[in-house]
C-alpha cells in the first residue's frame, strides 16, 4: 500500500512539472520576435527553476522508492514468513510429540528446514543463538523419547517440549520486535518522503506565484509595446499635420495584389510662399489641414470614395484609385480639378489653391516603386510648364528626362572641362548703323551629346543650383572679353544676362566689382539684363540692388519688356537704362497692329523715361524698318549680326560698313 501510494505522488508530480514547464515554454516561444527578449528572459528563469526543482525531487523520491523497496520491505517479508515458519514448526513439533508418525516426522522436518533458511537470510546473531538452542533441545528431546524408562522420558520429554515452546516464543517475540523496527524506519522514510512532498509543494506555490508575477509584468511590457509600436508604426505610415497616409503608406498599399489599372495623381501646392510671408510658417500648417478636409469632402460629394489620398513632402497630395481606361483618370481628374478651384475658407481667411498636376496609369504588373518614379516624373515636368498644368506619364516624358538628367551631370563637368564659350551678338544703331554693343550668349558643345540648346541646359540650370557657377563662369569671361577689347582699342558694351538666381546671390554685387578691378574694365562697359520678373518678384529690395549696382557705374538694362507683369509705379524709380522689346513682339510687329500697338507703347514709354529702347529678334527688313520709323534706338538680330565668336566679332569691329534704316 505504501509503495502504491508513493508511486502515484510522483507520477502526479510529472505530470504537473511537465504540464507547468510546457505552458510557459509554449507562452515564450509563440512568437519569440513580437514579445522580445525582455519577455524571454522573465520567462525562462522561473520555468528553468521549476523544471530544475521537479527534476531534483524526482531523483531523491526515486532514490527513496528505490531504498525502501530494495531494503525494508523484503525485510519485512522475511520477518513474516520467519514468524509463520515458527508457528508452524512449533505445532508440528506438539503433533509429532503426540505421535511420532512417520509423517509427522517429515512434516516436522521439512517446518524446521523452512525456518532454518529464513534465519540463514535474516542472519542476526541472537536469533540464530536461540534457534540453534532449540534445534539443540529437539534434537535431544527426539533422543530420549526412545527412552526405556517411560515415567522419567516423559517428564523430561515435556520439559525440553515446553523449553522449546519457550524459546520458539522468544524468538517469535524477537522476530516481532526486529519486524517492528523495520516497519518504523519504513515509516520514518514514508515521512521524509511526505515531507520532501510538502516541501515540493511549497517550492511550487512560490514558484507559481513568481511565474505569476513575471506574466503579468511581461504582459503589461508587452501591452506597453503593443501600444508603443501602434503608434509608431501610425506616425511612420502618417503624415503629422493632416493625418493622412504618407508615401511609405501607399507604396506598402501598392505592393498588395491588384486586379485593374491603377490611376495616380500627384498634386503639388505652389502659391504657399505668400502666406508664409504674411503669415509665418505656422499658418501653412492650418491650409495643409484645411486643404487635406476639403479634398476628402470633394472625392466624397463626387462619389469617388475609392480613390485614396496620401500627403507625401511639404506640398504634394497623392491620390489613388482602380480605373479602367485613360479616358476615364481625365474625367475623374477634371472633376477634381473644377471642384478643386473654389476657394478654401481656412482660420486666416480664404485659401485659393494652385498648383501642378502630375499623373500615371500603371497596370497590376508594375512595381510601386516604378509607379511613383513615373508620377514624380511626370509631376516634375508639369512644375517646368507653370502653375495649373497637367502632365500625364508617357515614354517620350521619360526620355526626355533622361535627357535632364545626363544634361544636368554634365553641366558640372563642363565648366571645369571649359566645354562651355561665349558667343556675341552684335547689336547696332537703327539710324546710324553703327555697332554699339554685343550681347554675350552662352554656348555649349558637348563632346558627345552634341549641341546643346541654352533654352534646354539653361532651365537645367536653374533648377539644379548650377547656374551660380555657370553665371560667374559667363560673367569672367565677358568682361575678359570687353577688357581685351577695350585695352586694344575696340571699346565695346558688352551686355550679360544675370540669372534670378545670380542676382539674388549675396556675393553677386561684390565679385563683380572685383571682376572689374581685376581686368582694370571701365564699369560702363558692362550692361547687365536683368528680366523684368525678377525685378517685380521684391521689388523694394531690387530697388536698393540696382542702386548699389549704378555705384559700381555699371548699365542696366530690363530684357523681356512688356512679357511680365512691371509695374509702372516701380519703373521709374528703378535707375534703369535701357528697355529691350521682347521678340515675340518683334516676330510680327510689321504686319500685326496689335503687336504694333505694344511696341509703340514700349517705345513711348522709354522715351518719356528717357530711356534706350532695344529690339530683339529682328530678322526681316520690314521689321527694323518699321523700328527705325517708330523711333527705337537699337536692334539685334540675324538681319544685322548672328551669334559669333570672339574672333569673328573682332574682325567685324575692325571692318563694320554702316548699315542706316531710314
Amino acid at each position: 500500500m505504501l509503495k502504491l501510494a508513493s508511486m502515484a505522488r510522483i507520477r502526479r508530480l510529472k505530470i504537473t512539472l511537465k504540464a507547468r514547464a510546457y505552458r510557459a515554454f509554449v507562452s515564450f516561444t509563440e512568437n519569440p520576435k513580437r514579445y522580445g527578449w525582455l519577455f524571454a528572459m522573465l520567462l525562462c528563469t522561473p520555468m528553468v527553476l521549476l523544471v530544475y526543482d521537479g527534476y531534483r525531487l524526482q531523483r531523491e523520491l526515486a532514490i527513496t522508492s528505490d531504498q525502501m523497496l530494495q531494503e525494508r520491505l523484503p525485510a519485512i517479508e522475511r520477518f513474516n514468513d520467519t514468524k509463520a515458519a515458527l508457528t508452524r514448526y512449533q505445532l508440528m513439533l506438539q503433533t509429532w510429540f503426540s505421535n511420532a508418525s512417520i509423517n509427522n516426522q517429515k512434516r516436522l522436518e521439512h517446518a524446521r528446514n523452512t525456518a532454518n533458511t529464513l534465519f540463514e537470510q535474516i542472519n542476526e546473531q541472537e536469533l540464530t543463538q536461540l534457534w540453534q538452542q532449540t534445534l539443540t533441545l529437539e534434537y535431544q528431546l527426539q533422543a530420549e523419547t526412545q527412552l526405556t524408562d517411560q515415567q522419567v522420558s516423559e517428564q523430561q520429554a515435556t520439559f525440553k517440549l515446553q523449553k522449546i515452546s519457550f524459546l520458539v516464543g522468544q524468538l517469535h517475540n524477537i522476530t516481532a520486535t526486529e519486524q517492528a523496527k523495520v516497519i518504523k524506519a519504513v515509516e520514518a522514510q514514508e515521512q521524509q518522503t511526505l515531507a520532501l512532498l510538502q516541501g515540493a509543494k511549497s517550492r511550487s506555490l512560490i514558484l507559481d506565484s513568481a511565474m505569476l508575477v513575471l506574466l503579468l509584468l511581461a504582459f503589461a511590457l508587452l501591452y506597453r509595446y503593443l501600444k508603443a509600436s501602434n503608434y509608431y508604426r501610425h506616425k511612420a505610415f502618417h503624415d503629422r499635420v493632416t493625418g493622412l497616409p504618407n508615401q511609405s503608406k501607399m507604396l506598402l498599399d501598392l505592393h498588395q495584389k491588384r486586379r485593374q489599372n491603377t490611376i495616380l495623381v500627384a498634386l503639388e501646392l505652389n502659391n504657399l510662399e505668400i502666406y508664409v510671408a504674411g503669415q509665418g510658417y505656422d499658418i501653412i500648417e492650418q491650409i495643409h489641414r484645411a486643404f487635406s478636409h476639403h479634398l476628402l469632402n470633394i472625392l466624397d460629394e463626387l462619389n469617388l470614395n475609392f480613390i485614396k489620398v496620401y500627403r507625401s513632402g511639404k506640398g504634394i497630395y497623392l491620390l489613388s484609385g482602380p480605373v479602367e481606361n485613360k479616358a476615364e483618370v481625365d474625367a475623374q481628374i477634371k472633376r477634381i480639378r473644377e471642384a478643386l478651384h473654389q476657394p478654401i475658407h481656412t482660420t486666416i481667411g480664404e485659401y485659393h489653391p494652385r498648383w501642378n498636376r502630375g499623373a500615371t496609369m500603371v497596370s497590376p504588373t508594375t512595381p510601386p516603386e516604378q509607379a511613383l518614379d513615373q508620377l514624380y516624373s511626370a509631376l516634375a515636368e508639369a512644375g517646368y510648364k507653370g502653375q495649373d498644368s497637367l502632365q500625364f506619364f508617357s515614354n517620350e516624358l521619360r526620355d526626355k528626362r533622361k535627357r535632364r538628367w545626363a544634361i544636368q551631370q554634365a553641366l558640372g563637368q563642363a565648366i571645369r572641362d571649359n566645354q562651355l564659350s561665349v558667343h556675341y551678338q552684335p547689336q547696332f544703331e537703327l539710324h546710324s548703323g553703327k555697332m554699339v554693343g554685343a550681347e554675350a550668349l552662352l554656348r555649349w558643345h558637348h563632346p558627345d551629346i552634341g549641341q546643346v540648346s541654352p533654352a534646354e541646359f539653361i532651365p537645367i540650370a536653374e533648377q539644379s543650383g548650377l547656374i551660380i557657377d555657370v553665371g560667374r563662369w559667363v560673367l569672367r569671361t565677358a568682361v575678359h572679353q570687353a577688357a581685351f577689347w577695350y585695352h586694344h582699342g575696340f571699346p565695346t558694351q558688352i551686355a550679360i544676362n544675370i540669372s534670378p538666381r545670380q542676382f539674388e546671390h549675396p556675393d553677386f554685387i561684390s565679385e563683380l566689382e572685383q571682376l572689374l578691378k581685376e581686368a582694370e574694365l571701365p564699369a560702363s562697359f558692362i550692361e547687365l539684363e536683368i528680366t523684368e520678373g525678377v525685378l517685380m518678384k521684391d521689388a523694394q529690395g531690387c530697388l536698393t540692388a540696382l542702386h548699389e549696382l549704378k555705384r559700381i557705374g555699371v548699365s542696366l538694362a530690363i530684357d523681356d519688356f512688356g512679357k511680365g507683369y512691371s509695374s509702372l509705379s516701380y519703373l521709374h524709380r528703378f535707375p534703369i537704362d535701357k528697355l529691350k522689346i521682347d521678340r515675340s513682339f518683334i516676330c510680327d510687329v510689321h504686319e500685326s497692329d496689335m503687336d504694333q500697338v505694344i511696341a509703340r507703347i514700349i517705345i513711348e514709354l522709354g522715351r518719356q523715361l528717357d530711356l534706350q529702347v532695344i529690339a530683339e529678334g529682328v530678322e526681316l527688313e520690314q521689321q527694323a524698318q518699321w523700328l527705325s520709323e517708330n523711333g527705337c534706338h537699337l536692334a539685334q538680330g540675324y538681319l544685322m549680326g548672328k551669334p559669333m565668336g570672339s574672333g569673328d566679332l573682332h574682325s567685324l569691329l575692325l571692318n563694320q560698313k554702316p548699315h542706316i534704316y531710314q
